[in-house]
């Protein structure tokens, strides 16, 4: 009688921490869909900049903190956009930019481009706040719905 519910309570517990775990790991991901790279997923944190994993979680690429920062300064100082670095994702180049943004409120942004399995080239922007906060790149605004109304004579 006490193994079920001791089992019963090791599965909970166990789907708990799995949870919370890929929540964590959720909430560094900065390509939530509908980004679209072939299955790349871009992750971002203080500690070590962005990386780029494959669709099984395999790294390939990593744009280090430090860098992110310098490319800041550079942008800070030169007014121009201001390439991290290039490197190769699943299906071709991967390129990370600070661009101009006209935020009043400090924060700065990051542009990703990468490329899908069709050969076709994406991108997506996504801001990074005051205190190296990575923000998900936020979701594009639906197309507006266009009614036309045809009165017959």
């Amino acid at each position: 009688m006490y193994y079920k519910r001791f089992i019963g309570t090791g599965l909970f517990l166990t789907l708990l921490t799995l949870l919370t775990v890929g929540q964590a790991f959720a909430d560094e991901r900065i390509n939530m869909p509908p980004y679209h790279f072939g299955g790349d997923a871009l992750f971002c944190e203080e500690a070590t900049g962005c990386t780029l994993l494959d669709q099984h979680g395999q790294l390939l690429w990593n744009w280090p903190q430090a860098d992110i920062v310098a490319a800041f300064d550079n942008l800070d100082l030169s007014g121009q956009n201001t390439l991290v670095g290039a490197g190769t994702g699943s299906y071709g180049a991967a390129m990370l930019w600070t661009v101009q943004t006209g935020e009043t409120n400090g924060n700065k942004k990051l542009c990703y481009e990468g490329i899908d399995e069709w050969d076709k080239q994406n991108d997506m922007c996504f801001d990074v706040t005051l205190d190296q906060h990575y923000e998900s790149a936020p979701l594009p605004a639906p197309a507006p719905i266009v009614i036309v109304v045809v009165q017959q004579k």
